[in-house]
Formats: structure tokens, C-alpha cells, sequence
């Protein structure tokens, strides 16, 4: 019985999810084996804490078949039915947990049925609810398509000749469900391709975008298909600031509109855009990532059913030791670390807390963190090579510095999941941090003339650099260098 199907679905359930199970095994509208009743009563009561010596199959076949010797088709024609009456339940559970759902289900029975006056009351019943129960927007927009094309078709059945603005609703409809879901996918190819290397078939997204320029007006009256064409300029136009400055109006004056869950999604991609401003060297976007941080936590729409995701703990760690709030950032590290999934808290708080000490110049404290961090995540790679860099940096071990950067180009070069940008940032960091390294060595048997032509060289290569990683530490370091 141990690893069986059946056992596996009932051990996946909640307290609350067994009792139910258990009325719904008694329902002889869905079950009606008395055989099947039993064993579902047996396996209910051992769970949660199943016990190997109870689930014996032979022990469990002697208490359903009390009169008859071992047969081993019955005894899996009987765990097959179990798994088939616990995929009914899931079904149920699922359906009871989907109003939106029940009520379409509804309004087709009321056409079936021919109640129309039913029909039409539910109708505009659910044209008037707000979005609060859709889990994304566009969900909001194809129910009401549903709905409307449940009109068209009985008025096709009836024969009805009369005017109404159907037809223009199932249209409009139609046009926000795929208009919403075309810029959500471009978005996310954008946002994508700029992590990993990976390119993408925009398809009809070009003509959408053109038909949504043309039409301002319309966008404004659709906050959602406004906010993701905002979030595609971040992404992809000349004219991103301005955008961005439009996308936080909006996220202040019309997020709580949305579903939480569209909440936290435009929230992401407004503070991956923060991120990324950051990591260009541009300071002035620092005090708003944190804000917006702050905001998220206390609404709590980076918590999601208790859970913190490893990355958004990662990244306010980040944007808190920038900002220089160690106290907030050592707070903050204490008081989510229990909120991070099980299988990624040990290795997210030991990396983030690494982080902290290494920006409190606690180096050698970092350095012992990182032995304890298991990089089987390219993100979490990176992060520790510049960490050791810096670090390494920082220490003056000059033999350590030659080994890493040797080792880190090579992972550049070998790991293709990377983007082209992320390879980039990564790889001028090296090569400026080595550089800033030997003039470092070398400035003390310098004249000052000298010296200052030789820093101000350096600066002149990393503001011509590019797109480097950790900018704002490496001038930092030549300030540094500069007043030594």
C-alpha cells in the first residue's frame, strides 16, 4: 500500500480537505461501492500519521473481503476506483471553490431550462460584481465574453430579431481578454529574455500594440491593459522614465482595484524595473525600490499563503544593504526567514545574511557563510562569485582575486543558460575589479601626478564600460583609492 496512488493523494490533503472527503465517500450520489466505502474509511482513519504496519495491503484486504482469500486484480481494481472517486472529489473541491465558475454553469442551466427572466437577472448580477474575485484580469474579461456569447446563442435558438448591444459587448470583450493577454505574454517575453538567453516569437503583439496607440482613450478605460502597456515601455521604449513615473501613479491611485494577485504581479515587474536601474548605476531609483519594498510588505502581497518567495527575500536584503539600512535589513532577514519555502529557507537566509556582513565589512564572517550556501541556482552563483570578488578585493589576497576571476570568466563563457546581458554586467566586473586591484598595487610607487592620471583613467574605463555590475561599489572604490 506504501507508495501507492491513492495513499499519496489522501496524504496530500488538509485536515479540512479529509473531513469533507469523507462526506463525499458517504454520498451514494458519487459512491456507491461499499467495498470502496470501507477502505476509504480505513486509510481516513490512520491520516495524517499512516502507519506502515497498518497499511499492510493483505492486513487492509482481510478487513474488506472478511470472507474471501487474497485476490490480487481486486485489490487493484479497488485502489483504481479509489484514485478515480478521489479525482471526482478534487474535481468538487474545485468547482465549490470557483464561483465564477458555478455561476456560468448556472446561467447555462437557466437557458437550458428556458428561464430567461432567471437568465437575465444573473446576468446583470454578474456584470456588476467587481474583479476582487478573478485570480488575473483577463479571467474578468472572457467570464463576461461566456456570458455574452450564452446570450447570442439563446437569441439565435429563439430566433429573436431584436436589437441589443450583444454582439458589441462580445466584441469588446473579446478584444480587452486578448489585447490583456497578448501584452502579458510580451511582457513576460521581454522581462525574460533579459535573464536567460532565450528568444521568443512576438506573433501578433507588434499589430496589438499599434492598434492600442491609436486608441488612448480606450487604453484609460481599461486600468489593466494600462498598466502592462506602461510596464512594456519600461521594457522596450526610449521613453521608459516617463512610463515608469505613469506605472507607480497608477499603482498608487488604481492597484487596489485589482486582484491581489495582478497586484503583486505589477508590483514585481515595477521593482524588477527599480532593480535593474540600480544595478545601472542609477542611485536615484534605490530610494524608490526600497519604498516600494516597504509598501509590498505591508500590504503583504509578497506573502502568498504564508509564503515568501527565496527571490523577493533576496532582493529586499539587496536593496536594504544598498540603501545602507543594516538594521532593517538584519530585522527583516530574522523576521521572514521562517516565511521562505522550506526546501530554499537554510540556503536563502545563509546567503542573505553573508551578504549583510560583507557590506558591514565583516568579510571573513561572509566568507564562511558562503561555504555553507549550495549554488545549485545560476542566481545564486553569480551573487557569491561577486561576493568573493569584492570580498577578495577588500582583503588584499591578491592570489585569491587571480584564481576567481580566472574561474568566474570560464563560468561565464561555458553556462548558455545566462543572458547576454547578466554574461556582460559580470564579465566587465571582473575586468574592471582586477584593474582597479593593480592600481591599487601599483599606486603606492607612483608619483601623485602619476597616480592621478591612472585613476582617472580607471574611472574613464568604467564609466565607458557599459553595463557593469556592482558600478556603484567599484566607484566607491576608486574614491577610496583617490584619497589613500
Amino acid at each position: 500500500m506504501i507508495g501507492s496512488k491513492l495513499l499519496q493523494q489522501i496524504s496530500n490533503l488538509e485536515a479540512w480537505d479529509i473531513r469533507h472527503l469523507r462526506d463525499f465517500v458517504h454520498s451514494p450520489f458519487f459512491n456507491k461501492h461499499a467495498r470502496l466505502t470501507i477502505l476509504m474509511d480505513l486509510l481516513l482513519d490512520m491520516a495524517p500519521d499512516f502507519k506502515s504496519e497498518e497499511l499492510e495491503r493483505n492486513r487492509l484486504y482481510a478487513q474488506i473481503f472478511p470472507d474471501a482469500t487474497w485476490d490480487e486484480q481486486k485489490w487493484k481494481d479497488l485502489l483504481s476506483m479509489g484514485v478515480k472517486l478521489m479525482r471526482q472529489f478534487r474535481l468538487q473541491m474545485r468547482l465549490k471553490d470557483d464561483p465564477d465558475h458555478l455561476e456560468i454553469l448556472q446561467l447555462e442551466e437557466f437557458l437550458r431550462a428556458g428561464e430567461v427572466g432567471d437568465f437575465q437577472r444573473a446576468m446583470a448580477k454578474r456584470e456588476g460584481m467587481t474583479t476582487a474575485g478573478d485570480s488575473k484580469l483577463q479571467e474578468m474579461y472572457l467570464k463576461r465574453l461566456l456570458i455574452q456569447e450564452l446570450w447570442i446563442s439563446h437569441q439565435a435558438e429563439t430566433g429573436s430579431r431584436k436589437a441589443d448591444d450583444s454582439l458589441q459587448r462580445a466584441s469588446d470583450q473579446l478584444d480587452g481578454y486578448y489585447l490583456l493577454s497578448k501584452l502579458k505574454y510580451g511582457v513576460e517575453m521581454a522581462n525574460r529574455a533579459q535573464v536567460v538567453s532565450q528568444e521568443f516569437d512576438p506573433g501578433l503583439l507588434n499589430p496589438a500594440l499599434a492598434f492600442l496607440e491609436t486608441r488612448p482613450h480606450w487604453v484609460e478605460q481599461h486600468p489593466g491593459i494600462r498598466a502592462y502597456l506602461l510596464i512594456w515601455r519600461c521594457l522596450n521604449s526610449d521613453v521608459q522614465d516617463k512610463a515608469f513615473v505613469k506605472l507607480l501613479e497608477l499603482i498608487r491611485s488604481d492597484a487596489q482595484s485589482f486582484p491581489q494577485s495582478e497586484q503583486r504581479e505589477i508590483q514585481a515587474y515595477a521593482l524588477n524595473h527599480c532593480i535593474r536601474q540600480v544595478n545601472k548605476g542609477r542611485r536615484e531609483f534605490l530610494d524608490i525600490l526600497v519604498d516600494l519594498y516597504q509598501t509590498a510588505l505591508e500590504s503583504g502581497t509578497l506573502v502568498l499563503n504564508g509564503v515568501m518567495s527565496q527571490w523577493d527575500y533576496k532582493n529586499i536584503v539587496s536593496a536594504g544593504l544598498k540603501a545602507g539600512k543594516y538594521q532593517w535589513c538584519e530585522d527583516f532577514i530574522e523576521g521572514y526567514k521562517d516565511k521562505i519555502e522550506a526546501d530554499h529557507r537554510e540556503n536563502a537566509y545563509t546567503y542573505n545574511l553573508a551578504s549583510l556582513h560583507f557590506e558591514q565589512g565583516e568579510y571573513k564572517k561572509a566568507l564562511r557563510l558562503l561555504q555553507h550556501v549550495e549554488f545549485s541556482d545560476v542566481f545564486y552563483h553569480l551573487g557569491a562569485k561577486v561576493m568573493l570578488l569584492k570580498a577578495y578585493y577588500e582583503l588584499e589576497d591578491e592570489d585569491a582575486l587571480k584564481s576567481l576571476s580566472d574561474t568566474f570568466r570560464m563560468y561565464l563563457k561555458r553556462n548558455k543558460t545566462l543572458s547576454k546581458a547578466h554574461f556582460t554586467v559580470n564579465y566587465n566586473l571582473i575586468g574592471l575589479t582586477w584593474k582597479l586591484h593593480e592600481c591599487r598595487r601599483k599606486s603606492a610607487f607612483w608619483k601623485p601626478q602619476e597616480k592621478w592620471n591612472a585613476i582617472q583613467s580607471l574611472r574613464k574605463d568604467i564609466s565607458e564600460a557599459g553595463q557593469v555590475a556592482q558600478i556603484g561599489w567599484l566607484m566607491a572604490m576608486v574614491e577610496k583609492l583617490e584619497m589613500e
